[in-house]
Formats: C-alpha cells, sequence, structure tokens
C-alpha cells in the first residue's frame, strides 16, 4: 500500500521534524528579552513576516504531506498561526526590552497568509519538478 496513511506519515516525518524544529525557534526568538536598541527595532519588526511565513508554510505542507486537505490544512494553521501570534504578543509584555505591539500581529498574518498560500501549493509544486 504505497499512499496508506501510515505510509504517508512516515513519508512526512522530515518535514514534521523540521515544522517543529522552525517552531520551537521561532517561539523562542519572540520571547528573548532585548534590550532597548532602536536602530534595530524595524529589522526585529521585518522578521515576523519570513518567521511566520516558514513556520505556516512548513507546517501547511506537512499537514497536506499526511493526507489532509487544503482547505484543513490551511485553515488550521491560519487559525493557530493567529493564536500563536496573540499569544505571544501578550507574554511580550512581561519580556524586558519586548512590548505588545498591532503592528506586529498584522505582520504575523501577513506571514501566515503567505506561508499558508505556500504551503498549500507545496504538493501540487513538488508533484511538477
Amino acid at each position: 500500500m504505497p499512499d496508506s496513511p501510515a505510509n504517508r506519515h512516515r513519508q512526512a516525518a522530515p518535514l514534521t521534524r523540521l515544522a517543529i524544529f522552525i517552531s520551537v525557534l521561532g517561539s523562542l526568538g519572540l520571547l528573548v528579552p532585548l534590550s532597548e536598541n532602536p536602530e534595530w527595532q524595524p529589522l526585529l519588526n521585518f522578521l515576523h513576516i519570513p518567521l511566520f511565513c516558514l513556520v505556516a508554510w512548513t507546517w501547511t505542507a506537512t499537514l497536506r504531506a499526511t493526507g489532509r486537505s487544503r482547505l484543513f490544512s490551511v485553515a488550521m494553521v491560519f487559525a493557530i498561526g493567529i493564536a500563536v501570534a496573540v499569544v505571544s504578543e501578550l507574554i511580550q509584555i512581561w519580556v524586558p526590552g519586548r512590548y505588545a505591539d498591532y503592528d506586529d500581529l498584522a505582520r504575523d498574518a501577513v506571514g501566515l497568509l503567505l506561508g499558508v498560500m505556500a504551503g498549500a501549493l507545496w504538493p501540487r509544486l513538488s508533484n511538477a519538478a
């Protein structure tokens, strides 16, 4: 049974490990205390987009690789991603040198949208190669 659920999960295991690694590393990065360095702030703010894009891409692609539908994968990753974005912003209130910011939430949402779109297309792109 080359396309059994167990085989799909086994084949998706490396992608799953990558998604977990990026998620943990990204979450820790959002909670690292920072000193007050205003010259770095624009770069740190911008990094929300690629971080959330990469996390959303790997998780959406992982769910698609395990046989989940495109709609389920996109909806699940986007919903969880928004929840993580909100919680991380709230936690930053208590982290030295960090602060909660609505603009960061908007950047997180942009990254999530780009990531779920890329992840939803990933199986199609990899099949074309």
